[in-house]
């Protein structure tokens, strides 16, 4: 039994393979060109959340700042509260011994 086999001409092959690998080129090239638009949507999407991010650190900061002023308005109050409850407690110190002083008491029940 003889099998007959009909051979492709060189140029018909060559041509099919030049198609191939035409169609192999833009298919890879598509491939890459996908995924480098890919990569840019994702820094471009990086780029912004990290802008975000700095936004968000600087805005901390300024609340971070206010506390700070805050607390050394308070502190100041603070120690303002501080010396006016030592200046009370001298004078009351000081109408005490009056008081208990005999002739500042007797004087003070007179007055009063």
């Amino acid at each position: 039994c003889v099998v007959a086999t009909r051979s492709i001409p060189k140029h018909v092959e060559d041509d099919i393979t030049r198609k191939i690998e035409i169609r192999t080129k833009r298919s890879v090239q598509k491939m890459v060109e996908d995924k480098i638009a890919a990569n840019q949507r994702t820094f471009e999407t990086l780029r912004e959340k990290n802008n975000e991010m700095v936004e968000a650190v600087d805005t901390m900061k300024g609340g971070i700042d206010w506390l700070k002023k805050s607390v050394t308005s308070q502190d100041k109050l603070v120690e303002g509260l501080r010396e006016e409850v030592h200046v009370r407690r001298a004078l009351w110190t000081q109408m005490e011994r009056f008081l208990l002083d005999e002739e500042g008491g007797e004087e003070w029940r007179r007055n009063t």
